[in-house]
């Protein structure tokens, strides 16, 4: 495989970051699961439970409906190797 041929790209900021807060939702999520399973959990890590869902589903709805199209961005593109 050569290196050379392959291009960077750009990528608004704000995706990148948005996208990287998805993973850690999904692995916040994944924890918190297994605790659940073993007893249980208390009230602040059911409410952290359900503020994790909820971002999943608004990035999801955001995404399906390209809602960041025409929303102005504080972030720049950042180019991906």
């Amino acid at each position: 495989m050569e290196f050379k041929n392959l291009k960077a790209h750009q990528k608004d900021g704000r995706e990148l970051w948005l996208d990287e807060n998805v993973v850690s939702a999904s692995t916040f999520l994944a924890a918190i699961h297994m605790k659940e399973r073993k007893g249980g959990l208390t009230d602040k890590e059911e409410d952290m439970k359900n503020l994790a869902l909820a971002y999943l589903f608004l990035h999801n709805v955001v995404e399906e409906r390209n809602l960041l199209e025409d929303v102005e961005s504080f972030f720049t593109k950042e180019t991906i190797h």
